[in-house]
């Protein structure tokens, strides 16, 4: 799944925003996106926005019901979607909240509706997005194991990661989640990230019993952070099941939550990544610079390409920071203000 366009009038104070992710070169979705603005810009309410909006194709009605209402009638929000449905099919889906545009396709376009009572708040979607609820609805109930339709991560600024939990393997096998939005407040050990992360590590001793060179998923984790982290890494989950970090002068072990918290933010990110994304995965960051001086952000922007390509997918970062802005081409920025030329003069 990649955004394509995004159209918001009237959320939250937001006269009219229009974002267009499209290379007018190329003809092609950007893969990488940054966009920048200072505090009130609207980088949050237009994340915000985007991730209700393509939560809705799951949640339906109720999702309408606990959804922020500002995105509703009289505000509208607009979004075109490209989904590749099979290595040689990609449809344009297209979803809107309130009052919506006529959409931008070469095709007439039917629309319908969850809800046409009159006054009642509205979410449309094209014929190729009802076609995509169908999927969803399979891919959530496990009905289908194997559709490649992409799903959408969110990371929001309240973020705060948590290590301080104690627990045995759990049954973390991952499930197909539509639209993920990350939970600073999840606060048991089963379902946490580094139950996740133990349950890797001895999935992959199990799988090794029977090929020697099973890719580890644990490994793959291990070698990414261990670009950010000086003077440690991580090595090995022990018999408590913690997770080790070790000192590499000293040889001492510690738990991930003796980190840092810039390097807490970087096991928060590279974990959940690696846990949640899929073929075709729509990943949203809001100010991915929080806690992380700038080195680390470009090294960061670098990973999470390299992911991405891994994995088709598409990211859009809001930030303050130069830093980010300068780890993308400047054709993959998106300016909301002149906060960039400010930070220069």
């Amino acid at each position: 799944m990649k955004l394509r366009r995004a159209y918001l009038q009237g959320v939250k104070g937001i006269g009219e925003l229009e974002i267009d992710f499209v290379d007018p070169v190329k003809n092609k979705v950007r893969d990488r996106n940054v966009i920048v603005g200072k505090n009130g810009s609207g980088k949050t309410t237009f994340l915000e926005s985007v991730f209700t909006v393509v939560s809705l194709l799951e949640t339906k009605h109720a999702g309408i019901e606990s959804a922020d209402q500002s995105i509703f009638s009289p505000a509208r929000a607009t979004l075109q979607l490209e989904i590749s449905v099979s290595e040689l099919q990609t449809k344009q889906v297209e979803l809107a909240t309130g009052g919506r545009r006529s959409p931008d396709l070469s095709q007439e376009v039917a629309w319908v509706s969850f809800d046409n009572e009159l006054g009642a708040p509205g979410f449309s979607y094209n014929l190729s997005g009802r076609d995509l609820l169908s999927l969803i609805t399979d891919a959530v109930s496990g009905l289908d194991d194997d559709l490649n339709i992409g799903n959408l991560l969110y990371f929001p600024t309240n973020r705060n990661s948590r290590f301080d939990l104690e627990g045995e393997i759990s049954n973390e096998a991952p499930q197909f989640r539509w639209a993920y939005r990350y939970n600073q407040e999840h606060s048991e050990w089963k379902g946490s990230l580094e139950s996740y992360l133990v349950w890797e590590f001895h999935k992959n001793l199990r799988d090794r019993r029977k090929n020697p060179t099973a890719p580890s998923k644990f490994q793959e984790f291990a070698d990414l952070v261990n670009r950010f982290l000086e003077g440690k890494a991580i090595t090995d989950v022990g018999d408590d099941y913690r997770v080790e970090v070790t000192d590499l002068t000293t040889q001492k072990t510690m738990t991930l939550d003796a980190l840092s918290s810039g390097e807490k933010q970087i096991v928060l990110f590279i974990g959940e990544i690696l846990r949640n994304i899929r073929e075709g995965s729509l990943i949203l960051i809001d100010e991915p610079e929080l806690h992380l001086h700038p080195v680390w952000q470009k090294i960061f922007v670098s990973t999470l390409t390299n992911l991405c390509q891994s994995k088709n997918a598409q990211f859009i970062l809001t930030t303050q920071s130069p830093a980010i802005a300068d780890s993308v081409l400047p054709s993959e920025v998106v300016e909301l203000d002149d906060l960039l030329r400010e930070s220069t003069s």
